[in-house]
This record gives structure tokens, sequence and C-alpha cells, in this order.
């Protein structure tokens, strides 16, 4: 497999390739290619600002090291408006008039059936008078505690803008999948509403994949176990223990390997903050107040290699159970049926997940290397060197570097750094989505007669460089367009104009975005080098995610198990779908 150069040199994408699984390595443990891809975590950090993509990728996503982002990130969240009152608790009475007529799924947090909660369904109106009594009554323990859980609330209300992904979870293929499956109507986006006591058993998440957790209003306690630290919770059976805090693991005749378990990391979550709970890392969630939160499940290019092994795992496990009809006829189709029921998808569904995702890959990296009818690359891997736009980049840093009139100026600096690829909050210490540019801008205008003036100052100045193989395109900064109001929809590290985002992202077809699932504005960047950046950008990302497929489709045809399916009906076949996959990193 060819490695692409331009992309190791992108801070974005750049990732170690022995933590990835090698060809040769296909039976690896999830748990062991987790414990050698996680470095010690000595405490869960905390964003009180907005970091930059890159920082959260390399950090914490190709780490799979947990994280909070503060308020600042749903700070504009219609939920948080709407769902909250003004003393901070949940809007009951909102939540009934607009939502009470929706069926949805209740778990009884007083009771243990097979080691999970019982559940049982009831209008969204019923639940929250339910609440209501419960509130009045002081949360008595003669009473049920219900916790609303698992609530497909975009589903259910389309229309309903209640939250933006934050960018650094925009990646997210398990629910692009869902998106343009035909067949069926689901998703992993959810939304959870419980009284202070409601709380979630010990586990992890589904097919090992990322989450993230945000609290509309309330706060939850959070108990975090990294991986491997799981099997110190387990039963003489194999069984994980249901909860963390009984009494029953003090016996070591049951669980005999708690006394050897290391002490959890414990995390408070406040209103409005996000958590991120990487693959594999077990934990168990308490509601410390009346609580309401959205949460997705997700997975990307930084984690599909451990949902691919631990599918594989769980496979394992199905064939040991059922190993005495081993020859019985039709036992592999047999052991796939077991492991859809058992893990929610087999290995069929999961080549659909994966040629979904390859295909819009494929198609978006021809289109954005033609973009606008102008070559920006090879669509075999042949990438424009992104150093050269970086040095774009520094030239207008340096100089505005040399205007030290206002603090501002320092979060401008950085808008510029990063503009190219990230929203333009990057360290700032605020609760407003307005980016470095607009802060900057508002801060001089105190100083000077225009809030345009270190842009015009910057723009004043002559940056060129060569910013295609053997051409030079001159560029400079001729209005705030370029600059400010700028933000990324990292779905595929896209760079949208945040005025278009909310409400009227450009659909016009002569502008229409080479990915598949967000359109985007290049006008004022068109025939820039800040345009020819941002589509190496893009490539880039589109890059890592397809070297990340080609691994996971080059495992599952070594598979015996998987060469008895017949894919005669799919369109690309999985042979098919890898030769087109690995033309692209053909030299």
């Amino acid at each position: 497999m060819m490695e692409i150069a331009e992309c190791e040199e992108s801070p974005e994408f750049a990732f170690n390739h022995d933590v990835f699984l090698s060809d040769s390595a296909v039976e690896v443990s999830t748990k062991e290619i987790i414990q050698k891809r996680n470095p010690p975590v000595e405490a869960v950090k905390r964003f009180d600002f907005l970091p930059s993509y890159t920082h959260i990728f390399e950090n914490y996503l190709m780490k799979n090291v947990p994280f909070i982002l503060g308020k600042s990130a749903t700070s504009e969240w219609k939920s948080r408006k709407d769902w909250v009152t003004e003393e901070g608790k949940p809007n009951l009475k909102f939540l009934a008039e607009n939502f009470g007529h929706v069926t949805v799924p209740i778990a009884d947090c007083k009771r243990e059936q097979y080691s999970s909660q019982p559940k049982c369904e009831m209008t969204l109106g019923e639940y929250t008078q339910y609440w209501e009594s419960y509130i009045g009554a002081g949360y008595p323990p003669s009473m049920e505690s219900l916790y609303l859980k698992d609530w497909h609330f975009t589903r259910d209300f389309p229309g309903y803008p209640a939250y933006t992904t934050p960018n650094y979870f925009n990646s997210d293929w398990l629910n692009e999948f869902w998106d343009r499956r035909s067949d069926e109507v689901d998703d992993y986006r959810f939304v959870y509403m419980g009284p202070k006591g409601s709380w979630t058993p010990f586990h992890a998440d589904v097919f090992r994949s990322f989450s993230w957790s945000a609290n509309i209003c309330g706060r939850k306690k959070w108990i975090l176990f990294p991986p491997g630290e799981e099997d110190n919770l387990r039963d003489s059976l194999g069984n994980l223990v249901y909860d963390v805090f009984s009494a029953n693991l003090k016996d070591v005749t049951k669980y005999p390997q708690y006394q050897q378990v290391h002490k959890p990391f414990e995390v408070y979550q406040e209103e409005g903050e996000i958590i991120y709970v990487p693959s594999g890392w077990h934990h168990q969630v308490h509601n410390m107040e009346d609580t309401i939160s959205i949460n997705h499940n997700w997975i990307n290019g930084c984690n599909i290699d451990l949902c691919w092994t631990f599918l594989m795992e769980n496979l394992a496990d199905v064939q040991r159970e059922i190993a005495d009809c081993a020859t019985m006829d039709g036992w592999n189709e047999q052991c796939q049926i077991i492991l859809k029921a058992s893990s929610g998808i087999n290995f069929e569904e999961f080549f659909r997940f994966i040629s979904t995702v390859a295909t819009n890959r494929l198609a978006s990296l021809k289109q954005l290397c033609t973009w606008k009818g102008k070559t920006h690359g090879d669509v075999n891997g042949k990438l424009l060197s992104i150093e050269k736009s970086k040095r774009f980049r520094k030239g207008i840093v340096e100089n505005v570097k040399d205007d030290t009139r206002t603090d501002a100026c320092a979060n401008f600096v950085s808008c510029v750094s990063d503009s190219t690829y990230y929203d333009g909050n990057d360290g700032q210490r605020n609760d407003t989505k307005a980016n470095a540019a607009r802060h900057c801008t508002d801060a001089c205008c105190s100083h000077s007669a225009s809030g345009d003036r270190v842009l015009k100052e910057v723009s004043s100045r002559n940056h060129s460089i060569q910013a295609t193989e053997g051409g030079t395109c001159g560029a400079t900064i001729s209005s705030h367009t370029s600059l400010q109001n700028t933000s990324c929809d990292f779905t595929h590290g896209v760079l949208l104009d945040s005025e278009q985002t909310k409400n009227d992202v450009d659909l016009d077809s002569s502008k229409s975005s080479p990915f598949s699932s967000t359109s985007f504005r290049m006008d004022s960047f068109h025939g820039s080098c800040h345009e020819q950046s941002m589509i190496n950008q893009n490539k880039c990302q589109i890059i890592f995610d397809l070297q990340r497929l080609e691994y996971v489709l080059s495992a599952m045809l070594q598979k015996a198990e998987f060469s008895s399916i017949d894919f005669r009906e799919y369109s690309p076949c999985p042979e098919e779908l890898l030769l087109s996959l690995s033309q692209v990193f053909k030299k």
C-alpha cells in the first residue's frame, strides 16, 4: 500500500502506521489494539475553550483518549434555549406541548433483568407527567426511577434543529450509512432524559464505536475505566458486573480479579458540556440532577479497525457456542444470523456499511480533483504540496504579529493559522460562536477609525507562493469575507461560510460540494492559495478515510466466513471495491 507523503506532512492526518493494524496482524484482539494505541491517561482533559481540530484529532481521536468540551460548544443550540427553564431545569411543559404525542423508550432504573434495566414504552406526555410527580414527591425510594433512553429524536422530528454536531465529531460514518439506507429508517443519534438518581449500568458502546454526550441541562457523574480494566470486573463466568458499586465485587469467588482493578476516572459533567468517550472505554453514568442529554454513537477512520476486530471476536464467540453443529449444512450462515442478533450487525451488513462510505469517498475524490473545471491533483493519490500553502498563512501571521495593539490580535493570529481547516475558535475562552477574526475586528474598532485596519494592513502587503506544480498564484485578502465568519463542517473537512451554515447553504449545482453529505461556498477563495490549501486538506481527509477502508476490506476478504457470503447482488462487489480503493494508492 502506498503512503501519501503529503498527507503525512499535514498534522491533521498524521498517524502512526504501527498503531493501525498491518495486513499480517489480522487476528490481533480489540483489547491489544486499543492498549497499544492508548497512551497513559492521568486525567480527563477539560477544555474551557474550543481547541483546533488538529489538536483533537492527533491527541484524542487517534489516541483514543477522552476529553470534555466546555459550554461554548453548545451555547447556541436551540435545545439549550427551548428545553431548559430560566432556573436551569428541564422545561417539561415545553417538551410535553411540542413532542408529547410521540412514543418513547423508558428504562426502570430500580430493577435489573438479565444484567440490564427492563424497558417499556409510553408517550413523552405521559413520561413528563410521571417526572413532575416524582419531583413533587421528593424522589421517594418507593416510586419507580424511570429513565427515557435512546430516543431517536432527530428521526422523529427532522425539522427541529435541536443541536449542531461539533466539528470534531462530524466525520461520522455510522450515521452517514444509516442516513443513506432506503430499506430501513434508523440512526445512532439519541436523546436521554431522566430524574435525579437515574443511571446507566456498566457497559461499553455498541460496535466499539466512539460516543459523545452533551448535557442540555443537569449534571452527570461518569465512571470511566480505560480499556482492559473491564477484565478485572468480570465474574467467574466472564460476565461484566452490572453495577461497579456492587458489594458483590468484594466476593473473590464471584469476581476473582477485582482486587487487580485500578481506580477509575470519576468525572462530573456540567450543564452545556460535551464528553467524548473513546472506543472500548467501559463506563457507568449517574444523573446527579434532573438531566437532559443528546448523544451520538459514531465510527470513522480512527476506530474502524476496532469495530471490525470487535465483530470478528463476536463471531468467534458465536462459533464456539454452536461448535457442536459445525458439520451441519448452512453452519456459517447460521453463525451470521446469530451474530446479527447478538451484535446488531453481521459481515454482510458490515460490507454494506464499508461500501457506502468507500463509494462516497471515491466519488468525492474524483470530483474534488476536477472541481470547477480545474485540475487540483491526480485522482490516483498525487496531492499538491500542503507546505506551499502553509507559507502563505505564515506570511499573514508574521505581518499581523507586528501589530500588538490589542490582545485580540493574538486571537486573530490563531484564526489565520487555523482558518484553512477549522472554525476559527482556537484559543478563545468565551461562550460566543463568533470567531477570532471577528473578535480582532471588534477590538480594533476601539483603537482605530475602522475595524478593517488590521485586515487592510495585511492585504496591502504582497503574499505570493508557488501554489501549483510550476505555477504561481498571487494571494491577497480583499475583505473580511475570506478570513472571518468561517466555520468547518468536518464531515469531510469542508470549509463553510458560517452565515450560510445555519439556514441557506448554497445548493446551486455549479457550486455543489464534492462531498456526499454537505454543500459549501468557495466564491471568495476561488483562484486563491487559500482555496488550494482547502482542496489539499479535503483530499487529505478523503485519503485518510480511503486508507482505513482499504485496510479493513483487505482484512475482510481474508476471512473464510466472508467468502461464503453471496455478494452477487451487490455493485460493486467486495473484490471490485478493493480494486477501486487500491487504484487510489498506485504510484
